[in-house]
């Protein structure tokens, strides 16, 4: 097995490293002068810009080590600064959101150790990540198995094939149902009833994803079929948008373009100015949606109408502001921890993997323990009676086990997703079509990660990424063992 060891990798964590010590020595003398650097207000300012310096670091550093800066990882890291760290951006540029403003609800001294926190937590997860390049495993032309690459593209397209048979009927359907119902009575009714669905129907929308883009990859040889598959995941992306669910229309046209930009068409420089204002396009929309959240009966004059509002303001820093808010959970669980509530010291993360074992028969009882001790989102609104349901983080999940100490679990966070997402050439990834199903399909189910607890992460990655894997393997192993049992024969 051949790997690529390079010292401009070695050097890339050097830098990172480096960094990472340089804000822990700002912070220790914080700590033990108990003195602002510049003053409170300045401080939160000079932290504010090291969060935006650490991204730009990253992406710097991760395009340096792969080669490649348009990509899954890249994807990930982005939405991890922009709802964990969005409104501190804005802070930096003296921009301010007015609708939910952590800077005015929550005391400036709390402001800054959350930034501070946050910062911390960015630059160890890219740190993981990079610690996952000094030896990487070389994949070229000559070491891949032609009859395996055959086998496996082979099995793709059958499972995929009967995936989407059976669960594209199923979710346009719902999808147009719930989009119809959006529209005449208001986004909240969707959360409201479940529409005839059950745990079955749940689990076959959640698997038609990563069934087309099984199916995607596996017919990459006919683009004129590639491209009518993007096309319905596009279509399917908007239905999920006007029912108000605007994460994932955001996640399935970053993947569409991803794999359209790896297996359909490479952009070129001229493509740039196109994916440029489309992404204008996305950031003035996003807030169009949210403004009709609560209105029932919309038209298309309405939508017209919030999308001719949202260009007369500002949209970015409505759509960084709504996005960014995500810090909030961190501040709330500060508040009372850990004077009122102790440290759990890994107990979400224990109950988010036990959460696997089917609690068949109520044998654990008539609720599942993880419902109790890992859905974080509900305990957090029952521990706060609050009225509404006020989600979750990594962050702060990290730090509601570890207290300060949960900046170092970024560093197994970033190692996971850098090996998941990570690769070096485009030309490599598509020697590899399973390769390229399991990151497409983790970062299209996990693009909102750094807003949720473990829990969805675990049942997630399980039920909608290594089960489909596993049978993919199954199949392409059935079927190279038959090409041996033949050639036995002769």
């Amino acid at each position: 097995m051949k790997y690529q060891i390079s010292k401009r990798n070695y050097f890339a964590v050097i830098i990172q490293l480096f960094f990472i010590i340089i804000v822990g020595l700002l912070c220790g003398s914080l700590i033990i002068t108990n003195k602002y650097i510049f003053s409170l207000s300045g401080d939160i300012y000079f932290f504010s810009v090291l969060g935006i310096f650490s991204y730009v670091l990253a992406c710097v550093l991760w395009k340096r080590t792969t080669g490649v800066l348009y990509s899954p990882y890249i994807m990930f890291l982005t939405s991890f600064v922009i709802f964990q760290f969005g409104q501190a951006i804005l802070f930096v540029f003296g921009l301010e959101y007015e609708r939910y403003n952590l800077f005015n609800l929550y005391r400036p001294e709390d402001i800054l150790k959350a930034i501070i926190y946050t910062l911390l937590s960015i630059s160890m997860f890219n740190l993981g990540a990079l610690l996952t390049n000094l030896k990487k495993k070389l994949f070229d032309k000559e070491n891949v198995s032609r009859a395996k690459q055959v086998a496996t593209i082979s099995a793709m397209k059958q499972v995929g094939l009967f995936l989407v048979t059976i669960t594209a009927p199923l979710t346009i359907y719902f999808s147009i149902y719930r989009a119809v119902m959006a529209l005449k009575y208001g986004y909240g009714i969707i959360y409201s009833y479940n529409f005839g669905t059950n745990d079955v129907t749940q689990l076959l929308e959640s698997l038609f994803l990563p069934s087309m883009y099984m199916f995607i990859i596996a017919n990459t040889s006919n683009k004129k079929l590639c491209k009518l598959l993007c096309l319905i995941l596009c279509l399917y992306a908007l239905l999920t948008l006007l029912t108000g669910s605007r994460t994932i229309f955001i996640m399935i046209i970053l993947s569409v373009l991803w794999l359209w930009n790896i297996l359909i068409n490479p952009f070129k420089v001229k493509s740039i100015l196109g994916l440029l204002i489309f992404g204008f396009f996305l950031v003035i929309l996003i807030p169009s949606i949210a403004e009709l959240r609560s209105m029932d009966n919309k038209s298309i004059s309405n939508y017209f109408d919030a999308f001719s509002n949202s260009t007369k303001e500002n949209p970015v820093v409505k759509t960084v502001g709504e996005l960014g808010g995500s810090m909030g959970v961190l501040l709330m669980i500060k508040q009372f921890m850990p004077e009122a509530v102790s440290f759990q010291f890994g107990q979400s993360y224990f109950f988010a993997i036990f959460s696997l074992i089917p609690n068949f028969f109520n044998f654990m009882g008539p609720i599942h323990p993880s419902r109790e001790h890992a859905m974080l989102d509900l305990w957090l609104q029952n521990y706060l009676g609050l009225s509404y349901g006020p989600g979750f983080s990594m962050v702060a999940e990290s730090y509601y086990n570890f207290g300060w100490g949960g900046i170092f679990l970024f560093v197994f966070w970033g190692f996971l997703f850098g090996k998941i997402l990570g690769y070096k050439k485009y030309e490599n990834l598509i020697n590899h079509p399973l390769k390229l199903f399991i990151i497409i399909s983790v970062i299209s189910t996990c693009f909102t990660l750094p807003r949720i607890h473990t829990l969805l992460f675990v049942r997630t990655i399980i039920y909608y990424v290594l089960i489909p894997c596993l049978i993919i393997i199954l199949v392409r192993n059935n079927k190279l063992n038959k090409k041996l049992r033949k050639k036995s024969l002769y």
